[in-house]
């Protein structure tokens, strides 16, 4: 590794890493602000760890920003005293003087992916768990008892369960189409129960009736047995008040069990384009600090030219427009205006095409 190759690789990481602390701190430090009210009587104890759980999420929303100045200012560092300019008269083109930094960024685009797959879902769901049951305290029916839609995980001892339900009735405590499904912890589903119509009672919760099937499967994903029972108890620990305020939330569920629920739902003739939307930007929306470095790397390398404070403020520009492409096309990915993987994708298609014709004047 050379010298050139050192400099920037530290210099990047050093930035990279300030902005990761930094960023978050001033994200929480607003949060807690604007929700004060909402931590009234609620003990340190439980903000903490409602905020250390939402870390991940925070951190991958941030990372963006934190590629985009970690090249701009590791780059610029060289530009502004001339250097890049020396190494390319003597031979040394951009695209060796970009290698560390858009090998960094595709490292950052597998840590993110691991983040966002592995880590996110099951801090996000504690997170959530703690917001619901000790912030709130109490979550009761109001504004809409009628739900459609909704989803929920939790455990039963050492089974991951699922909940979707088409059709919840908050003033009659009844829901229609319900289906559980049972993960182990190698996330394997290992069961599945279906009910036409349950309704809730104190004294067993709820109750499948109207006919409740329950499936088991193999470790290789064959049925092994079916039950089927005019009415049973479901055993899922959900009041009618906590499901007055559930739905499926992709962004508690790793691609993999996103993928599965979407493979269920779709058997069941559910329209599932927001959620084939949101299994796509699992992969897609990492990837965007990819593109990121690609478009920053033209502005940091030109800082002599363009002045510090100019190149800062038109990379910045793009990226803010390219997020908000990303957010756009979601929109009409989820309308079905765009087909749910060009939804997810295409601004990373238009923008690195973009990255790539500035790339391309900035080493003329």
């Amino acid at each position: 590794m050379k010298i050139l190759d050192k400099y920037i690789i530290r210099e990047f990481i050093k930035l990279f890493t300030l902005c990761s602390l930094a960023f978050p701190f001033v994200f929480v430090i607003a949060d807690i602000v604007n929700n004060l009210d909402k931590f009234e009587n609620v003990p340190g104890k439980w903000v903490l760890l409602y905020y250390i759980y939402q870390m991940p999420y925070i951190f991958v929303l941030i990372v963006p920003f934190g590629v985009l100045i970690s090249v701009l200012l590791s780059l610029g560092n060289l530009a502004k005293n001339s250097e890049v300019i020396a190494m390319k008269a003597s031979g040394i083109s951009l695209y060796r003087i970009s290698m560390p930094v858009m090998f960094l960024a595709v490292l950052i685009y597998f840590f993110t992916l691991f983040i966002t797959n592995a880590v996110i879902p099951p801090a996000n769901f504690k997170s959530q768990q703690i917001y619901r049951l000790r912030i709130r305290k109490q979550i009761s029916i109001v504004d809409t008892p009628n739900r459609v839609h909704l989803g929920y995980k939790g455990m039963i001892e050492e089974e991951t369960f699922y909940v979707y339900i088409r059709y919840f009735d908050g003033q009659l405590l009844k829901v229609n189409d319900i289906k559980i499904f049972f993960f182990n912890e190698d996330g394997i589903e290992t069961r599945r129960i279906d009910a036409k119509h349950a309704k809730w009672n104190e004294a067993e919760g709820w109750v499948g009736y109207s006919g409740v099937v329950e499936r088991k499967f193999s470790a290789e994903g064959d049925i092994i047995s079916i039950e089927r029972t005019g009415t049973r108890p479901l055993y899922f620990y959900l009041r009618p008040e906590d499901l007055a305020r559930v739905e499926i939330d992709p962004e508690n569920m790793s691609y993999s069990a996103l993928k599965r629920k979407i493979d269920d739902l779709k058997q069941s003739g559910e329209n599932v384009t927001k959620l084939l939307v949101e299994l796509h930007l699992k992969i897609a929306y990492p990837f965007t600090n990819v593109i990121i470095a690609l478009l920053a790397i033209p502005f940091g390398a030109n800082i002599t030219r363009r002045g510090l404070a100019k190149g800062f403020g038109i990379g910045l520009i793009i990226v803010i427009v390219f997020l908000t492409v990303v957010k756009f096309s979601i929109t009409l990915g989820s309308g079905g205006v765009l087909s749910p993987f060009l939804s997810a994708w295409i601004a990373n298609f238009v923008f690195a095409g973009l990255g790539a014709v500035l790339f391309q004047k900035a080493k003329m």
